[in-house]
């Protein structure tokens, strides 16, 4: 049997009649019993430190929600989230201390944090679970529109771990405020227009929001303040057309064949066409709020990896969700959160259609306690249901069979106040189970897993305005379906991959100190981190299983079916690739430095920072492939107001990235590792405030991105998709936005 529960090993047996209900309650008795020593443990803990602390407390942020700054918080809005703004949401993070994003062209980007990518990142929208499929394979895109969001959180450190192992990496919180949570923080209406000339682009969108009526009794948007509530409502609309992205002169290398190809200017089949729509209903109150949202993403775009397939994404979501504070204090506050998502996407390759479906329901409810300063924590229960298929048009299964998951989760987060300082303690306990007829015929049965993930925190403060952060956690995350049940060809990576259907819990050991200095105006942060992997689930690359585009692998030989010999396979190959556990160490240095320069009637904002990251498969003692190499990014922001009140901004940027590691992934495919490059950005912006007739205001930006039209590659791609995609060439883009 293996480690990890599973049910299904005698699934040739004649199955007793109680024997489901028996599997059910073993599972779930494993479940309460793991949740009660989970908590009893960080209980005693906590009083125990309670019993011995000698002084008082600093609450440093780890909700979501936190000001920025306090703890393992990035948050990016405003201007500063308008200059870094692109058409996914791996480009708009990107350059984010220890972010980096799995670019597979112009259209699928996802973050990628501290080397830890895919299903070890956890993507919300307002809180509520993204689900879609870029979390299983970075060849999807992430279905959120990038056009109408307000502001992105990245939380790592023990709150993270609240949503489990499939948040080692951290969480990215997507706010879009369809939802309305305090009156004093709805949407604002704006009409957004845009241009560009790095892809022939064109957008334009549209947010209709605001208060609805006078409410029940109350007037205006200070009705929770003053014990009334307050009803607002919320539509927006956009739309994006993007032809093929433009890039410096570029060739491919075939160095097998000895043949070179090119010049390119143009990244082939990475053209795009996104529509979006959304709404959103919320009532507020004194002690709460209760709020509903839909929202729809249409996209249509090409695979770089193979020029005669597009993917057509559909994706619907709706979410309800409340809280509610209970007594005088309102230190008690009830939550939760209810989702529904139906996604899809049509692969279309030289006329044939494999139709991708995911269905997912999911609901979290949370109750905290205490506030800023004192005992104080949050416990909950968080469930999924996902159903996945990937059919031909003859009704057989492409790349991975039809699967079904199911998760339930209890967590705990603690804090405790120890004078000036904070410790932090959070458990989470989950069973996930993953079911599928493929797995039956393999003998594996239904798959169970039982996940825990624990973490604890310390933070202090050394001296005046230096502070201290470290944590320690245990993460364990339960293999995906992808992981489990590929095998095939995945046309949309130009890649064979073949999962384990007998893959354990993926575990980890995490560490993390981060220094941190504020005085006045100046912020410097800088952490160091260690992430040990006992069992890291890699997508290994695995000659072996190369095969020839068009036919099934031939286990037995390594030879593709259908090719008369070696040579012939060669030709026009697909890389092969395997799931498998590894032992992995990653390390990484991070530091981020800046201040506020008064400079006559101006203002300078500039801004250095550091980031490096090494993954080494301990096995091996191999570079893990696909790690992003160290960064330096030097930035400033410079803004004034001119006599007749309107206020200009321009922030030029320098990314200097070295060059990627040499790993056994480039070698076994005739690669080279990314080059180093550097690349010249600007944003530019100007605020026109006091014009009649144009509503609360008008705005003009200008975003340029990499001005000397330097050739970049980007080092975290599979090789074959590097070698198609450089960054993007040179590139204007011009906007206007109008706010109501």
């Amino acid at each position: 049997m293996v480690g990890d529960q599973n049910s299904g090993r005698n699934a040739g047996a004649a199955p007793s009649r109680y024997a489901g209900r028996i599997s059910w309650l073993g599972r779930r008795r494993g479940f309460v019993v793991g949740m009660i020593w989970a908590g009893g443990a960080s209980l005693a803990l906590v009083h125990y430190t309670a019993l011995h602390a000698q002084e008082s407390v600093t609450v440093f942020g780890a909700r979501l929600g936190a000001k920025p700054g306090e703890g393992p918080l990035l948050r990016i809005e405003g201007t500063d989230l308008d200059a870094r703004r692109g058409s996914t949401l791996g480009e708009t993070l990107s350059l984010l201390p220890g972010v980096q994003h799995s670019a597979f062209g112009p259209n699928s980007s996802r973050p990628t944090i501290r080397g830890l990518d895919q299903d070890r990142v956890k993507i919300l929208q307002g809180g509520s679970g993204m689900q879609d499929l870029s979390s299983f394979s970075a060849d999807h895109a992430v279905a959120i529109d990038m056009l109408l969001i307000d502001r992105v959180d990245v939380l790592r450190g023990p709150a993270a771990l609240l949503y489990g192992g499939n948040a080692m990496g951290g969480v990215i919180n997507v706010v879009d405020r369809r939802i309305v949570r305090a009156a004093s923080d709805p949407a604002s209406s704006r009409v957004l227009l845009q241009a560009g000339n790095g892809a022939n682009d064109r957008l334009a969108g549209a947010v209709i929001a605001g208060p609805l009526g006078s409410g029940f009794g109350g007037a205006g948007s200070s009705g929770s303040s003053s014990g009334t509530s307050q009803w607002f409502g919320h539509l927006d609309v956009s739309g994006f057309r993007a032809g093929d992205t433009r890039t410096p002169a570029f060739s491919l290398v075939d160095h097998h064949a000895g043949e070179v190809a090119g010049p390119f200017r143009r990244i082939r089949n990475s053209d795009s066409d996104q529509r979006s729509a959304g709404a959103g209903l919320s009532w507020v109150g004194p002690a709460g709020h209760l709020g509903a949202a839909i929202d729809e993403v249409r996209k249509d775009y090409g695979v770089t990896a193979e020029e005669g397939t597009r993917i057509a994404m559909h994706r619907q979501r709706s979410r309800i969700e409340g809280e509610r504070a209970f007594g005088g204090s309102q230190d008690l506050r009830l939550g939760f959160r209810l989702g529904q998502t139906s996604y899809r996407h049509d692969e279309t390759e030289d006329g044939e259609v494999t139709r991708f479906s995911n269905r997912n329901n999911d609901w979290r409810a949370d109750l905290s306690y205490g506030s800023r300063g004192k005992y104080s924590g949050v416990v909950g229960l968080e469930g999924e249901r996902q159903r996945f298929s990937a059919l031909d048009a003859e009704g057989g299964f492409a790349f991975v069979p039809p699967n079904q998951t199911r998760k339930t989760a209890a967590f705990v987060l603690q804090r405790l106040p120890l004078g000036t300082s904070e410790l932090q303690l959070a458990a989470r306990q989950e069973e996930v189970s993953v079911s599928s007829e493929a797995l039956a015929a393999s003998g594996a049965g239904t798959r169970s897993f039982s996940p825990r993930s624990f973490s604890v925190s310390f933070g202090a403060p050394l001296t005046q305005g230096l502070s201290i952060l470290g944590s320690l956690s245990r993460a364990e995350r339960a293999p995906s379906a992808f992981e489990l049940l590929a095998d095939g060809i995945h046309h949309a990576a130009g890649t064979f991959e073949k999962g384990d259907p007998l893959l354990r819990c993926e575990k980890g050991d995490l560490a993390d100190l981060s220094l941190n200095y504020r005085q006045g105006e100046q912020e410097l942060r800088f952490s160091v981190y260690q992430s040990r992997f006992k069992r890291y689930i890699g997508l290994v690359r695995d000659p072996s299983l190369d095969t020839e585009h068009g036919y099934h692998h031939a286990e037995d030989g390594g030879i593709p079916v259908g090719a008369a010999t070696e040579e012939d396979a060669h030709h026009d190959r697909v890389p092969g690739y395997r799931y498998q556990p590894v032992r992995a160490r990653f390390r990484g240095v991070e530091l981020s430095w800046n201040t506020s320069l008064r400079l006559g009637d101006s203002t300078l904002r500039p801004l250095v920072q550091f980031d490096l990251t090494r993954g080494i498969n301990a096995d091996t003692g191999e570079a893990i492939a696909r790690i992003a190499p160290r960064r330096v990014i030097l930035a400033a922001g410079w803004a004034w107001q001119t006599r007749h009140g309107h206020a200009w901004l321009v922030r030029p940027e320098l990314v200097f990235a070295a060059a990627g590691r040499q790993t056994q992934e480039d070698r076994d495919s005739e690669s080279d590792p990314a080059p180093s490059y550097r690349l010249v950005n600007l944003y530019a912006a100007v605020d026109a405030r006091g014009w009649k007739g144009l509503g609360k205001g008008m705005s003009f930006y200008a975003r340029a991105r990499n001005l000397t039209n330097e050739l970049a590659y980007n080092a975290t791609a599979l090789p074959n998709i590097r070698a198609l995609a450089p960054l993007p060439g040179r590139s204007v883009q011009l906007g206007l936005q109008l706010r109501f």
